[in-house]
């Protein structure tokens, strides 16, 4: 369950707010939150390898709300709150999963590169962004620490593809390499007109090859 719990925390880590400028041929990545923004999400996870199942796999759903409380000096603050996961497996009924955060709001400080200010919960506040504007097939690295009761250090190598529309929205499409003791792959795509995020998809493994912890982390926009 730590594992999981851990996996869970790294989908939440690999997204973040940030409003992408065209300069030239390069682009720039900052945070762009506005005070009273509320932006809802489901984090849709289905799960191999567990030996709580029977089966071994199981299919989770988690919802989670940012609201942005306020934005001062180019400090943003933010309020997440986690739902309770809820989870299916073959032939079983829905069930709560225990999840450390679930059910309370944590609040959070970050400033235009999405860094945490003061005491801050990494594995919520996401991914920073390259102090430069980057060019499209360059990459940024960005460490993503987990909670201390699922520990898992996991970097993460960002490469950015440019820019494409998704049903009408413009959008920043970014590769994801995550190397450490998770491993996996995804994509990320940032709405470039008002900077959150589209849309995740993240493939996850913790452990070694016979005994690894698989994920497929969906992060799907609600509202």
């Amino acid at each position: 369950m730590r594992k999981l719990i851990a996996l869970l925390a790294l989908g939440l880590s690999a997204g973040a707010f940030s409003q992408i400028t065209q300069i030239g041929d390069s682009y720039l990545l900052r945070v762009a939150y506005k005070a009273k923004q509320v932006i809802k999400y489901d984090m849709v996870s289905s799960v191999s390898g567990l030996s709580s199942s029977p089966s071994g796999s199981m299919n989770i759903t988690m919802p989670m709300t940012i609201k942005v409380l306020d934005v001062k000096s180019g400090v943003s603050t933010l309020q997440f709150s986690m739902g309770q996961p809820s989870a299916t497996s073959p032939g079983k009924k829905p069930m709560k999963v225990p999840m450390e955060g679930a059910g309370t709001d944590i609040t959070v400080s970050v400033d235009n590169r999405n860094r945490p200010v003061g005491y801050s919960s990494q594995q919520l506040v996401g991914t920073t962004f390259p102090i430069k504007k980057i060019k499209i097939g360059e990459t940024w690295k960005a460490t993503a620490p987990m909670t201390q009761t699922a520990p898992v250090q996991a970097d993460m190598i960002c490469k950015f593809l440019g820019m494409t529309t998704i049903s009408g929205h413009k959008v920043a499409k970014i590769a994801t390499t995550v190397t450490g003791n998770a491993k996996g792959t995804g994509m990320l795509y940032l709405r470039a007109a008002d900077g959150s995020i589209d849309s995740l998809n993240l493939k996850l493994s913790v452990g070694n090859t016979s005994q690894a912890l698989k994920m497929n982390v969906k992060l799907v926009r609600k509202a």
